[in-house]
C-alpha cells in the first residue's frame, strides 16, 4: 500500500486549480510525512494509471457548492456516492465518479475540496483564493495529517 495525494484540475482554468496550486506548494511537507504527489491535472488517464490496489489516495481539487470561497471540506472516499450526486466537481468525468464506480480496487482515502471563487480562463487563481492561499494551505494540511492518521 502506498499513500498519494492527487492534485486535479485544469490550470488554465483559475481557481478550477487550486487542487494542484497546493500540492505543488506544501510538497515538501508531503513528501515528509512519506506521502507521494500526483500532479493529475484534468488527465484521468494518467491519474488512474497513478492508482494501485490497495493505495490510500487523498484527492485535492476545487469545488462549487455555492459556499464562501476559500472553504475547505473532506470527505472519505466511501461517501463519495453523496457528493457526485450534488456535483460537487466542475470536470464532466470527475476522477472522483470514475473512483466511486470502480468498487474492484480497495481503495481507501479523502477527498478534499476548496470552494471555488472564479473559473474563468486565465492562469492565475481568483485574487480572493490567492488572498486566502495560506489560511488554505493549513487548513488543508491539517486535514491531510488527520486522514493519513486513520490509514
Amino acid at each position: 500500500m502506498s499513500a498519494k495525494v492527487i492534485g486535479i484540475g485544469n490550470r488554465i482554468m483559475m481557481d478550477d486549480a487550486v487542487g494542484i496550486k497546493i500540492i505543488e506548494e506544501l510538497e515538501q511537507e508531503l513528501k515528509a510525512l512519506n506521502l507521494q504527489c500526483i500532479i493529475g491535472e484534468t488527465d484521468i488517464e494518467f491519474t488512474l494509471n497513478a492508482i494501485d490496489d490497495g493505495d490510500f489516495i487523498i484527492i485535492i481539487d476545487s469545488s462549487y457548492f455555492g459556499l464562501l470561497p476559500g472553504t475547505v471540506l473532506s470527505m472519505e472516499l466511501r461517501n463519495l456516492e453523496a457528493f457526485n450526486e450534488k456535483g460537487y466537481s466542475l470536470h464532466q468525468l470527475s476522477l472522483v465518479k470514475i473512483l466511486s464506480n470502480f468498487k474492484l480496487l480497495n481503495i481507501k482515502g479523502n477527498l478534499i475540496t476548496i470552494e471555488a471563487a472564479e473559473i474563468d480562463f486565465g492562469i492565475e487563481l481568483s485574487e480572493e483564493l490567492n488572498n486566502q492561499l495560506d489560511f488554505i494551505k493549513e487548513k488543508v494540511l491539517i486535514e491531510i495529517k488527520k486522514s493519513i492518521k486513520f490509514a
